[in-house]
């Protein structure tokens, strides 16, 4: 099957999915502190980080526990998203719950449903701070999905951010305010770009939506974060073109919004971003062009 094909045929399928149903947030008052496609551990992040007050872990929708892992089995050893529980539903999507205690009787369960309790935050993990980690994984495509995009929506009233914005050529990197001047020539295009979270309470960065880059009103760059795979242990995000991580992420918080090849004149360039409410930023810069 074609790329574009199967594309296609996955957001159709995640359409489908969202017009029957919703998932329902599997811990009480959920507070997202980091999305799928976040900057993780040097690759992209394949779900969310969600603290909550309620420690319950309960299933997203019904289905059957297919595996689980902890400590009390022989020869398990730390993983570094500790113990976890994987959930089967309808359409085969797999859910997993992940930095949490499983249930005592979870060896007995089979057939769950949204009221049953999976477990509770606690499972030995790498990270300081206890929360879930949860992902969704489309096992007949092979691909770990947007998770947001099946969840009940929460409310969220804060608009991506773009902070800063930098080009690189052949010379370095110039920093771009509303104008800049650069020669002609390959340069890449950076730009400082984060969700700042759902809560004034807990700031966090967060990976946006989707990101589009337009040159003088054409679009030239386009990333939206629906779905990801992994192709020889790489992860990469699947949109009109694959993006590998260290394709995308450039460290210090900036990310890569690909090259263009400019030739001297005036260029327009607008960035848009937007998360998964709907909240959307806009960012235009003119550059002048020299040989």
């Amino acid at each position: 099957m074609k790329k574009h094909t199967l594309l296609f045929v996955l957001s159709a399928v995640l359409l489908f999915a969202q017009q029957l149903y919703a998932f329902n947030w599997p811990v009480d008052d959920p507070l997202v502190v980091s999305t799928f496609g976040g900057d993780k551990w040097g690759s992209y992040a394949s779900g969310l980080e969600v603290y909550a007050e309620n420690a319950e872990i309960r299933p997203c929708d019904d289905g059957e526990v297919i595996f689980y892992e902890n400590s009390d089995r022989p020869g398990t050893l730390p993983g570094r998203i500790g113990h976890f529980v994987v959930v089967e539903h309808e359409r085969k999507l797999r859910t997993l719950y992940a930095g949490i205690e499983p249930a005592e009787d979870i060896s007995e369960m089979t057939g769950v449903t949204a009221s049953d309790i999976l477990g509770e935050l606690g499972g030995i993990s790498k990270s300081a701070r206890l929360h879930l980690h949860f992902a969704v994984i489309d096992s007949e495509f092979g691909q770990y999905v947007n998770p947001l995009l099946l969840l009940n929506s929460i409310v969220d009233n804060a608009s991506p951010e773009i902070r800063s914005i930098r080009l690189l050529n052949e010379a370095g990197f110039t920093s771009v305010d509303k104008n800049a001047v650069i020669k002609a020539g390959k340069t890449e295009i950076q730009a400082e770009i984060f969700d700042p979270g759902m809560s004034d309470d807990y700031f966090t960065l967060m990976a946006p939506y989707k990101i589009q880059l337009f040159h003088n009103g054409e679009e030239i760059f386009y990333l939206n974060f629906e779905s990801l795979r992994y192709d020889a242990g790489s992860a990469l995000i699947q949109s009109r073109e694959d993006m590998k991580y260290d394709d995308f992420y450039r460290g210090d918080g900036y990310v890569s919004l690909g090259e263009i090849s400019l030739v001297p004149g005036d260029s327009r360039f607008e960035i848009l971003v937007s998360d998964y409410s709907e909240n959307e930023t806009g960012r235009t810069f003119q550059l002048t062009v020299i040989e």
